[in-house]
């Protein structure tokens, strides 16, 4: 869990106009919106919770978290949401099904991102099967 944090972070941190002050500052008294593709309930909507609910305490100016479900088009309306809508300073982050950011590179019209410019951290893989959750958290860097 740690090592996800942290791979999350990375993307977070060193993002738009979150790199041109402190951490601390920007993110003090602020919220990240964490934009979920699946249901309420289902495995991408327990690990974004789950990741939520321990990441802040690793950001400087420890902000909240606010997990937001958009499940409509397979996960697509989340990612197409994040990259295309929510602002690119670091306070949106989208959790979708693995392949979603990179469906453009097969020709997918309805996903509209660009997979080379999305911060891509994968929750590295866990020994026990039943612990494993294939999900990418999508931070925009560069529209």
């Amino acid at each position: 869990m740690k090592i996800a944090c942290q791979a999350a972070l990375i993307g977070v941190l060193y993002s738009g106009a979150a790199a041109a002050q402190l951490a601390s500052e920007f993110y003090s008294g602020k919220q990240i919106d964490m934009f979920v593709g699946t249901p309420t309930g289902g495995g991408y909507d327990q690990y974004g919770r789950l990741l939520g609910r321990h990441m802040s305490r690793h950001i400087p100016g420890a902000p909240q978290i606010l997990i937001k479900n958009m499940p409509a088009g397979g996960g697509r309306q989340a990612i197409n949401h994040v990259y295309n809508i929510a602002p690119a300073d670091g306070t949106a982050i989208g959790i979708t099904i693995r392949n979603i950011p990179f469906d453009p590179l097969f020709g997918e019209t309805a996903t509209k991102s660009d997979a080379l410019k999305l911060n891509l951290a994968r929750q590295p893989q866990q020994r026990d099967p039943r612990l494993r959750v294939l999900a990418y958290l999508a931070v925009p860097h560069d529209r």
